[in-house]
This record gives structure tokens, sequence and C-alpha cells, in this order.
């Protein structure tokens, strides 16, 4: 899909009303943040399904499985095409993955803007990580 022509706009505007949403699974967590990115940039919800569903990590887990899915990144996978392991090709506005050391469940899930990735983190809104330390992304 084409992004729309004032896409870089619509990232800052995006990233800016996120930054202080507290973390939420089921309303504001990783995989939503993702899907409601690539809804900015024109995509049918790919998350219809999975919203409302969950109100704690395991739970969204399930949620992923009885859908057919191993984990994130089969569900990112689904909608964006197979993930990109260079992570330092990846473009402002782009899909990131990061290993979850803190659940162990996957991957988590965040938007690349520049050298940098926002992800939701517990007690926060969104947090900055290193681009460096995503495990792959996929272009969205």
């Amino acid at each position: 899909m084409t992004r729309p022509p004032d896409w870089e706009e619509r990232l800052v505007s995006f990233l800016q009303a996120h930054r202080s949403e507290p973390f939420a699974p089921g309303a504001r967590d990783c995989v939503l943040l993702a899907a409601d990115w690539l809804m900015v940039l024109g995509y049918a919800d790919p998350a219809c399904e999975f919203r409302g569903r969950y109100r704690c990590l395991m739970g969204g887990y399930r949620v992923l499985r009885k859908a057919g899915f191993c984990d994130v990144s089969e569900a990112v996978t689904s909608v964006l095409g197979e993930p990109k392991d260079h992570v330092i090709s990846a473009c402002r506005g782009d899909v990131a993955a990061f290993q979850d050391e803190r659940h162990g469940f996957g991957q988590m899930l965040g938007i690349v803007a520049g050298a940098q990735v926002w992800c939701p983190a517990e007690g926060y809104g969104l947090v900055a990580r290193p681009l460096k330390d995503a495990t792959f992304f996929w272009t969205a």
C-alpha cells in the first residue's frame, strides 16, 4: 500500500497523541498501537477481531492463537508481508519488533521514528527504544 502524501505529519501527530496514554492490554498495547498506525496509513483495521477481547497479555496471546497466529510477528506478517531483518534500513513509520524479555511472550511491537522505535510500556505511555535493538521490521 502506498502511504498518504502527508504520512510524516500523521506520524508526528499519532506519536504525540499516544505518547502519554497509559499501557493497557486490550486497549493500548503494542499490537493495537501498530494496528492503529496502519489504519492511519489507510489499512482496514488489522486488529478488529482482537479489540476488546482481552484484558491481560496472556489473554491477548490466547486471542492471537485462536485466530490462527503463533505470535505477534505472524499476525503482522499476515498484513504487511515478510519482515526484514536488516533493521538499520527501517524507515520512519515502519513497524519494528523486539524480543519481549519481560514477559516471555515473543515479540513486542513499536513504530519506527528515526533511530528510535516508540513502544508502549507498562506504567508509562510510549517509550523510545533504540532501533538497533530491534530484531526485525516490516515496511508499512
